[in-house]
């Protein structure tokens, strides 16, 4: 479990009065590594020149030059910052910026006055969810390279969710779920979209983990341009199957959309390794019956599709009685085959 003095925080904010009272408040409830810059500009250099990567973000909005929603854009494009809780902090109207802020990455919304207890929960459980992410990925780190030492059984974790920073509007599944539980409760124009890869494990099982990808990446990039809708995010969460978002008004048809998507990747996919354009094909699938949505009845479909996507993981995972039955069974062949010979 994370402890608070563990914790490495930098505080982006240029009012000096309110960095000092928060740190002190901070620091007397555990957090005791916290570095502060007076601007984005500042966070970038501390950020780029820190041996040790800091491990959450408390940002303010309202910032000359560069505002707290473009610097959190900004360290979201960093390998070393793409986990890290990002918590906003504003004074104004949290309405405005919300949307924004969530689009470029943001973890977390707070309003000042702030109240130093609530903040510390916050920053607690942003970072134990980080822990569990990173104890969940060091787990199936250390079930390939256990599997690895024998190569017929080499895990490909078709489950596994994956997402691409150089596509534009792809995100993890819980940034979009996150959007989700930080919205008003009210009614908005939300649609929710299957994009399921047809016969995906029969397609890709056989494929190397690298060709996998390469695939994933470049169907997503073509998800990416050929949906025409300006608030629109998108998500991967295994087995084939994408989540397509679009917070706004839209005339999207399932059906035109999955034409359109098969006529694009075939060009793409013949130009990968492996790649089997005449074979591939996209199902486009409706989830929301209504334009008009609630995001707790929106929650509660995507709960379901990761839910349905997650299930076939275990069948994608070999068990390891049976990679053991199958060598010792390739020993004792061999033995045999060694004392026919003789």
């Amino acid at each position: 479990m994370w402890g608070y003095s563990h914790v490495r925080i930098l505080l982006v904010d240029d009012d000096p009065v309110f960095t000092d009272l928060l740190c002190e408040n901070l620091k007397e409830r555990g957090f005791d590594d916290i570095s502060v810059a007076d601007s984005a500009y500042a966070a970038i250099d501390m950020v780029e020149s820190q041996r040790i990567a800091f491990d959450c973000f408390l940002i303010d909005i309202m910032m000359e030059k560069m505002d707290g929603i473009e610097l959190c854009a900004h360290l979201r494009q960093r390998a070393d910052c793409r986990s890290a809780p990002m918590i906003m902090i504003t004074a104004g109207e949290a309405e405005k910026y919300m949307d924004r802020a969530f689009e470029a990455g943001a973890t977390d919304f707070m309003r000042k006055p702030l109240d130093p207890v609530e903040m510390a929960g916050r920053i607690n459980t942003a970072m134990l969810l980080v822990q569990t992410t990173r104890v969940e990925q060091q787990s199936r780190s250390a079930l390939r390279a256990l599997l690895s030492f024998a190569s017929d059984f080499d895990l490909i974790d078709l489950g596994e969710r994956v997402s691409f920073p150089d596509v534009d509007g792809m995100v993890d599944y819980y940034q979009i779920e996150n959007k989700f539980l930080r919205m008003q409760k009210g009614f908005y124009p939300i649609s929710l979209f299957r994009v399921e890869i047809r016969n995906f494990s029969a397609l890709f099982s056989s494929l190397e983990r690298s060709n996998v990808f390469q695939h994933l990446h470049a169907i997503s990039h073509i998800l990416s341009q050929t949906v025409n809708a300006r608030r629109f995010q998108m998500s991967y969460i295994g087995h084939g199957k994408f989540i397509l978002c679009v917070i706004e008004h839209t005339d999207i048809v399932p059906q035109l959309l999955q034409t359109r998507l098969c006529e694009n990747i075939r060009q793409t996919l013949k130009e990968l390794p492996g790649g089997k354009p005449d074979e591939t094909f996209l199902d486009v699938t409706a989830l929301t019956a209504h334009r008009i949505q609630s995001p707790q009845a929106a929650l509660k479909l995507l709960s379901k599709e990761l839910a349905s996507a997650q299930t076939p993981k275990r069948k994608a995972l070999p068990e390891i009685d049976v990679i053991e039955k199958e060598i010792f069974s390739q020993v004792e062949k061999e033995e045999v085959k060694q004392s026919r010979s003789r």
